[in-house]
């Protein structure tokens, strides 16, 4: 299972000020099979805090450790590279942007040069 499945997302739907809302509460990465037990392992990547509604990273990713080691690239540029698109993502959040006209000129632009886009949209966030 751990070489087909990477994660888990775990979304519930709740109640907040009244409103009845989808929130992802936990995201898990697999980490292997016990041998003895031969029960998952995971390995909790974020967890949403409800009171603040943002979603906590745990400080460790096997994923990103692995594309740090496939590819090269040290853990600091694969933080950057996943900030980029973070940004991209709470930028089109703030602006409203839904439309998929507008949500797929946007990834565009994003692909087009995320270094510009980064540098021009992360100050708006």
């Amino acid at each position: 299972i751990g070489y087909t499945l990477h994660a888990i997302i775990l979304q519930l739907k709740l109640t907040i000020g009244g409103r009845s809302v989808r929130r992802i509460i936990q995201i898990s990465e697999i980490a292997g099979l016990d041998d003895k037990t031969g029960e998952i392992l995971l390995n909790d990547v974020f967890n949403w805090n409800p009171s603040t509604d943002k979603h906590v990273f745990s400080g460790r990713s096997i994923l990103f450790d692995k594309i740090s080691d496939r590819y090269g690239i040290p853990p600091d540029q694969v933080s950057y590279e996943l900030n980029k698109r973070k940004t991209a993502l709470n930028w089109m959040l703030n602006n409203d942007i839904r439309k998929y006209k507008d949500v797929s000129a946007t990834i565009m632009e994003f692909y087009a040069d995320p270094d510009r886009f980064y540098e021009r949209k992360r100050m708006l966030v």
